[in-house]
């Protein structure tokens, strides 16, 4: 149903009221004092009231009413023009001749169904009394917050905000603060928020994780073979981390091959090596059993025939021999970076469950590092064993997560590609999973996973939050996405003539976007446009953490992600914790292990060349015989 925006309505009777008031008291003040006009302002102070009965009694007062009012309704006319869009263009969306889209009122936001019915912002120390749930802006100076039960398809939010956008000050650092209730899962690319609230995250009674893939000797250790219980799982692992070693690089021959041998070393140490089943002992295989593929094959022999490694290895030897052996060389360079000391402590063993975050109250910090590519394939292994082990928690009890989880994911290309994310954002809303993916700009998710597949994850998101933009790809996609209205276009023509002259004007009914592309490029810097699927967008005031929950952070209050381990962990793994001393002795053994990966790789290009020409030579002996069955 099409709502006509009462505000200009409003508005417009307001100031012309504004202006009336003083003008009808000044029409009285004449009349009764006349001739002696300089009384006027004494008899005004005096007695307002007063005057205007006096003057209502005589007639010259009655018939100046004619005029005023008719005054009264040209200004009022004005003044609707004026806060209506004025000038050329008058909203017309009621019409809906060409469109409908128009702003969403408070009344439709505020309705009980899609967001909560009862907020408010009363004062920093109270505003954490709002109902739990996802809060984006300011809308009638009220917090529009996103309730778990909505009538919204999903909470899934895609957000695009550029550098300087207030993506962490007003979206991400203020949920972190206003969630109290699920879990949280969040990337920290700098590690401010870590330090800002893990003090007033503890005393909302969070189980608090740090996993720092930036500096991680001061961080929770992961290791993704602890998560392999099937066969599939190991092959996921393996696909995951070999297509984000391959970054830009369409999947091949090469990739495929790789992926094989993976999954057939993480199910051997999963299974043969229980005790040290690592990411370091995989590479450590396949560093001394890849020397040569007669190793390897006779390494895989001593299994039985129904192991599921000894299975698994069966399809890389189908390789020939120079073949497989270029295979154990790409496969090693991908691997070489789990040879230093830090990655080795770091994935050693998990120190915590991912299952304990869909059932427990826990908040999990992701650091990132900044514009580094190196453990990509980590971090997106890391991000879709997570998603996999909430599935199989929801799976066991009844397909819904005892805790929901709000996974707020700042600067998402930077996780490297996680297979699937846009069927998990189609299938998360009935497990209790949100996503917030968070972008600079929509070129820079199509960069990362195509186009297809960009649109296919816009397209699962239910609400999408328009904090700013700086390119011109996404101002002209959002402005698509806002829709057409209708509005009215005033145009006026004089012609003259030796007769006089004359005037004539029109109004039509014409389209345009509600926000044009260079209209969204200009945004107020405080302002941010929320799109809903099935209602109109909200134009919102952002909320600012600092000013909406002011004084609830304070440095006094900050703790240091480098003391995380001293807080965090018991005392019995104190003496795991790395010492400065020994951090210097691990970097200068893992540049020897650099200098010894870079020397294998080098000797290993000669075999990729020859492969390569094997390659070739099989198929033209492969295309011989059917050419003789040609002819």
């Amino acid at each position: 149903m099409i709502q006509l925006n009462m505000r200009p309505v409003v508005g417009s009777i307001l100031l012309t009221l504004i202006l009336l008031v003083p003008s009808e008291l000044l029409i009285a003040g004449v009349i009764v004092t006349f001739p002696n006009l300089n009384t006027i302002a004494q008899v005004l102070l005096s007695d307002p009231i007063g005057v205007l009965q006096q003057a209502a009694n005589e007639s010259i007062f009655s018939t100046i009413q004619f005029g005023v009012l008719a005054g009264a309704a040209w200004l009022a006319y004005k003044f609707y023009k004026l806060l209506s869009g004025g000038g050329k263009y008058k909203n017309a969306a009621f019409h809906g001749a060409h469109g409908t889209s128009q702003e969403a009122t408070p009344s439709q936001i505020f309705d009980g169904r899609q967001f909560v019915k009862h907020t408010w912002n009363k004062s920093p120390q109270r505003n954490l009394e709002n109902s739990s749930g996802l809060i984006f802006g300011l809308l009638d100076d009220r917090p529009v917050i996103l309730p778990e039960e909505t009538k919204i398809p999903n909470r899934n939010i895609f957000i695009v905000g550029p550098p300087g956008s207030a993506k962490t000050q007003g979206y991400v650092l203020t949920n972190v603060i206003h969630e109290r209730e699920r879990s949280i899962v969040l990337t920290d690319p700098k590690g401010e928020l870590f330090e800002a609230t893990y003090q007033l995250k503890k005393q909302q009674g969070y189980q608090v994780h740090l996993v720092n893939f930036k500096e991680m000797s001061v961080s929770d250790r992961y290791n993704p073979i602890d998560y392999i219980g099937k066969e599939i799982d190991a092959e996921q692992v393996a696909t995951t981390i070999v297509m984000n070693s391959q970054q830009d690089q369409k999947p091949d021959f090469w990739t495929t091959a790789a992926v094989a041998l993976l999954k057939t070393l993480l199910l051997y140490v999963k299974y043969e090596c229980p005790e040290n089943a690592t990411m370091a002992k995989v590479q450590e295989i396949l560093t001394v059993y890849g020397q040569t593929p007669e190793e390897m094959d006779e390494f895989f022999n001593r299994l039985e025939p129904d192991h599921p490694a000894y299975r698994s290895y069966q399809i890389v030897r189908l390789a020939e021999g120079k073949t497989r052996a270029s295979i154990f060389i790409i496969l090693g360079t991908m691997l070489s970076k789990y040879n230093s000391s830090e990655v080795r402590e770091f994935t050693k063993k998990s120190d915590f469950n991912f299952d304990d975050i869909g059932k427990q109250k826990t908040i999990l910090y992701v650091i990132l590092p900044v514009a580094d590519q190196t453990w990509e394939p980590l971090i997106s292994t890391f991000f879709n064993q997570l998603f996999q082990r909430l599935y199989d928690v929801a799976d066991r009890n009844f397909n819904r997560l005892p805790v929901s989880v709000n996974l707020l994911l700042d600067e998402f290309p930077n996780l490297g590609k996680i297979p699937g994310y846009e069927e998990i954002l189609a299938t998360c809303r009935s497990y209790g999973i949100s996503c917030s993916t968070i972008v600079q700009s929509f070129g820079q998710l199509i960069d990362k996973y195509n186009k297809e597949k960009a649109e296919a994850i816009l397209a699962n998101c239910s609400l999408r939050y328009l904090l700013g933009v700086n390119d011109k790809l996404t101002a002209e996609y959002f402005s698509e996405l806002i829709g057409k209205t209708t509005v009215q276009s005033s145009s006026k023509s004089v012609s003259k003539s030796k007769g006089g002259a004359s005037d004539s004007s029109s109004e039509n009914y014409v389209q345009r976007n509600l926000y044009t592309p260079d209209e969204l490029m200009r945004l107020d810097r405080e302002m941010a446009i929320l799109l809903i699927t099935g209602m109109n967008p909200a134009r919102l005031k952002k909320i600012f953490q600092f000013e909406f929950f002011k004084g609830l952070l304070n440095d006094e209050n900050k703790t240091s992600r480098f003391d995380f381990l001293k807080l965090e962990r018991s005392a019995s793994d104190a003496s795991e914790i790395p010492q400065e001393e020994d951090q210097q002795s691990e970097e200068l053994n893992d540049i020897e292990s650099d200098l010894d990966a870079l020397e294998e790789f080098m000797d290993g290009i000669e075999f990729l060349h020859d492969a390569n020409e094997e390659l070739g030579d099989s198929e033209q002996q492969r295309e011989k015989p059917d050419q003789k069955k040609k002819a």
